[in-house]
């Protein structure tokens, strides 16, 4: 970014979110964009036309047409990032066009571990293709690139891993991806959501946020009603769909995630 940073390597942070939804309380949040971003990943779509038609401009500012032209890319295309990775991690990414689903779904793999194989230590999602993310291929690498499942006690707990963080700006955003996330998978799974482990390698503050975080750090906070929660509407039964139906948040704050969306889950 050419701005300098405050760092430290290596921090780990644990939310229980059976208890309540973990959002920061000390600036206003934006959680509709964020679980539109998570539905864009999980569609598997790597074109910020298809985010920014849910009404979220979180990837606008990655468009680049110099980086299209390069590697002849359709207008908005960002390369196999997230969602590819997620639904067709191993795959081509000059065969996205073709209508076949090559390549792993690492989604439909999860939904399928988690019903038939719960106490796998296994069921992990990796965004972190050496060959594509290594490469110029892709706009902007994967910071977040690995999330571990774990089920003990019919409660689901979920580890992410996180190898370069800006803590102001990215981390409220991820803390919410990945807690809404936990939350989907247990619904589709007939499991309670339990706990977020958050682990960052590269935790960060750019310099020119420190004054902003200062004065943010001496706000006092009172909510006045009950700790922010989240509902998910029932998506049916078995591993074949996974749907955000209906997302509220008990803390006056709602989110309008589209009622009739649906993933299809390959059997």
């Amino acid at each position: 970014t050419g701005v300098d940073t405050l760092a430290v390597f290596g921090h780990m942070i644990r939310f229980n979110i059976s208890e309540c939804f973990p959002i920061l309380t000390k600036r206003k949040m934006f959680p509709h964009a964020i679980f539109k971003e998570l539905l864009w990943m999980l569609s598997g779509s790597t074109d910020v036309n298809d985010l920014e038609a849910m009404g979220s401009k979180i990837w606008t500012p990655w468009r680049d047409k110099a980086f299209e032209k390069k590697h002849g890319y359709d207008d908005g295309e960002l390369g196999p990032i997230y969602g590819w990775q997620m639904r067709r991690f191993g795959a081509h990414y000059g065969n996205r066009n073709s209508g076949h689903r090559t390549g792993f779904d690492q989604i439909s793999w999860i939904v399928k571990e988690l019903v038939n194989n719960p106490t796998s230590r296994r069921i992990i999602m990796s965004y972190w293709n050496p060959s594509d993310v290594n490469s110029d291929k892709v706009r902007l690498p994967p910071c977040h690139y690995s999330f571990q499942l774990n089920v003990t006690d019919n409660k689901l707990s979920g580890m992410l891993v996180q190898r370069s963080c800006d803590v102001p700006i990215g981390s409220p955003a991820n803390i919410q991806f990945y807690a809404a996330l936990i939350y989907m998978f247990a619904q589709q799974c007939g499991l309670m959501p339990y706990e977020l482990v958050y682990s960052m390698a590269d935790a960060h503050i750019y310099v020119n946020q420190i004054d902003i975080e200062r004065g943010q750090g001496s706000l006092r906070v009172t909510i006045k009603s009950s700790r922010p929660g989240m509902i998910i509407g029932r998506a049916g039964e078995g591993a074949n769909k996974l749907r955000a139906e209906v997302v509220k948040f008990l803390n006056k704050i709602k989110a309008d995630i589209p009622k009739e969306f649906k993933l299809d889950i390959e059997e």
